[in-house]
């Protein structure tokens, strides 16, 4: 985006630049745009936090908070 963040338009289903203030971001999905695929970060941050090493159980020992508090 000649340097500019894109996002992809959930309307127009198309990219535009992010700061566009008429953009309908899509924050979740992958699109593909000339044979390239493409994630919002959002969608990235979901899959690394909502991944099981990251629950509850798995990360009790390491914070010192029991997995059912």
């Amino acid at each position: 985006g000649a340097g500019h963040p894109l996002a992809w338009d959930r309307i127009a289903k198309t990219p535009v630049q992010a700061a566009d203030p008429n953009a309908k971001p899509a924050l979740t999905g992958s699109h593909t745009v000339n044979g390239r695929r493409c994630v919002p970060v959002f969608q990235l941050i979901a899959d690394r936090y909502l991944d099981d090493s990251h629950s509850p159980d798995a990360v009790a020992g390491r914070c010192g908070v029991a997995a059912d508090t």
